[in-house]
């Protein structure tokens, strides 16, 4: 064998087939005989998981990240839509002079129904999606954004008018 002496005996054997040596301290006693033979040892399960088993489990694993993060997106969105809607309340309830000065009073009229509306909706709709909640925070926003633009036109005519005055002169 490797590592060890072999006698005489040992290295007539034939090889591949069955070997026999002493073995024994020595004793006086008869040594034991060892008899070595070879064995045949196959490979019949692979450890772990087949190619199909990890690329159907890595699918999973990215569809629910996917899953996750489209919840995470439609809190968040259900948040700012919440949040917009509360914060425009507060301007309309403390008059703030963008809303009350560039709308009629139909108009904000229909903006205090419109975010009650709004409010309802999103709790009775907890679970929609980010896109849904999206869509609806634009359309609320329409009301404030109408003023802005109201505001900037009239003071470009201002302005302008200024202007004229002034090279009147």
């Amino acid at each position: 064998g490797k590592g060890a002496e072999a006698s005489d005996k040992e290295a007539a054997a034939p090889v591949g087939g069955p070997q026999k040596r002493k073995v024994g301290g020595g004793t006086g006693k008869t040594p034991a005989q060892v008899t070595k033979k070879d064995v045949h040892v196959e490979h019949s399960q692979v450890v772990g998981f087949s190619k199909d088993i990890l690329n159907a489990s890595v699918k999973a694993e990215k569809d629910f990240r996917e899953t996750d993060q489209a919840v995470i997106d439609a809190e968040n969105s259900r948040n700012d839509y919440e949040t917009y809607i509360f914060a425009l309340r507060d301007k309309v309830s403390s008059k703030e002079a963008l809303l009350t000065e560039y709308n009629s009073p139909e108009e904000l009229e229909q903006l205090g129904k419109d975010l009650e509306e709004a409010e309802s909706w999103a709790y009775e709709n907890p679970e929609e999606e980010a896109s849904v909640y999206k869509g609806r925070l634009k359309a609320l926003k329409k009301a404030e954004d109408e003023a802005a633009k109201r505001k900037a036109n009239w003071d470009t005519v201002a302005e302008r008018a200024k202007t004229l005055r002034a090279s009147a002169n």
